[in-house]
């Protein structure tokens, strides 16, 4: 006698239903309950992700906004203005550094300088 045919039956770890298994390694007692178990497990991990997506598309454009309105690819801002308009400058995508050798927080294709309480918004060269 095979080991699997000692055990009487499995509880879904997704719905807790009771069912007998068809296979040695069987879980779920449908694969409707192993996908929707799965990509709950997916959707929690991802959670985190896409929240800061979020505020970095968010800040992306606010940027975006204010160099239209500027009308150039290149604007000045003062900083307490930025926060209000609820920008975020904890998440970016990443920094560059610029021709004259100073740093920029870049938010994809965009990057912000800070000097003092005024902040320059810079559209830059795009890579692709």
């Amino acid at each position: 006698m095979r080991k699997f045919e000692v055990e009487y039956g499995r509880n879904c770890p997704y719905c807790d239903e009771r069912f007998e298994a068809r296979r040695i390694n069987q879980k779920f007692c449908t694969p409707r309950c192993k996908y929707t178990h799965n990509n709950r497990k997916r959707d929690k991990r991802n959670q985190v992700s896409k929240r800061v997506n979020k505020l970095i598309r968010m800040n992306y454009t606010i940027l975006e906004n204010l160099l239209e309105q500027q009308g150039e690819g290149r604007a000045e801002i003062p900083l307490e203005q930025l926060k209000g308009r609820g920008f975020n400058f904890t998440y970016h995508t990443h920094d560059t550094e610029l021709k004259d050798k100073s740093k920029a927080t870049s938010y994809y294709d965009i990057g912000l300088t800070l000097a003092g309480k005024v902040c320059t918004v810079i559209r830059l060269k795009s890579v692709a």
